[in-house]
């Protein structure tokens, strides 16, 4: 199923997964704990928000669950399908707000991939393709693999894009060959893709990604997350939490 989180009547997240409920064929289930509410709003009638969503998208299966408990990550964690897609809106995209929200909460214990958007992403899907942020290493692979599928289920074309460093005046190193492994790395991929690939110089990659995501008009970008970085938290690289702050698309999240 697809699992939303919803603590407001107007879940930005929930147009989204009802274009990935529909290419896949999925329920949707709209996870919600009472009790937590954000300052200034009203209580959500869960059973309402059902009705409307219901009306509205007639032909998908769309069911409520009450979660119970005192934390809402924890919660939803409990109440996840195995093997579903999280959906999730989230509001605390940047560096410093990100740290212990409910959204790197989620990244940090659900081990399955997540759609997480950022505010600047809108509630409804663009046509254009998929783009892959891609750099060779394991957790690039399975975040290709989920991009692939993606890609495959809505019918467009995927990118995978590559960004490497900017030369300085003066630097003598050479940049890396990026270009024949990217080559034979979507050459491998189901030809029905059309899949192409990109190198970018940039020594910024969250505004290189995302300006290349403007350009083809993506509908997704697919990221990977890094990993534990201490003993405490796992969080997203910071590249792929730059582009949920700064995406005006929903962005992939893939554990290795």
């Amino acid at each position: 199923s697809l699992d939303v989180p919803v603590d407001e009547a107007d879940e930005r997240a929930l147009p989204i997964a009802v274009g990935l409920a529909e290419a896949w064929g999925l329920p949707i289930r709209l996870l919600h704990l009472p009790g937590r509410l954000r300052q200034g709003r009203d209580a959500l009638d869960l059973g309402a928000v059902v009705e409307r969503a219901s009306r509205r998208w007639s032909d998908l299966s769309i069911e409520a669950v009450e979660l119970q408990g005192d934390d809402v990550a924890d919660a939803v964690v409990g109440a996840a399908s195995g093997g579903g897609l999280l959906v999730v809106s989230t509001d605390n995209a940047n560096a410093w707000s990100f740290k212990n929200s409910v959204a790197e909460r989620l990244v940090d214990r659900v081990t399955g991939p997540i759609v997480l958007i950022g505010p600047e992403a809108g509630s409804s899907l663009p046509g254009g393709g998929i783009v892959a942020a891609y750099d060779g290493r394991p957790s690039a692979e399975a975040a290709l693999d989920a991009a692939a599928s993606l890609a495959a289920a809505l019918g467009h074309r995927l990118w995978l894009v590559q960004v490497v460093r900017q030369p300085l005046p003066g630097d003598t190193d050479e940049a890396p060959p990026v270009g024949a492994e990217l080559h034979r790395r979507t050459a491998a991929l189901d030809p029905r893709l059309g899949a192409r690939w990109e190198v970018i110089q940039s020594n910024d990659p969250v505004h290189a990604i995302e300006h290349f995501a403007d350009r083809v008009d993506a509908s997704f970008v697919v990221a990977s997350a890094r990993g534990r970085t201490d003993q405490t938290r796992t969080t997203m690289s910071s590249i792929t939490m730059g582009l949920v702050a700064a995406a005006g698309r929903p962005v992939l999240v893939v554990h290795q």
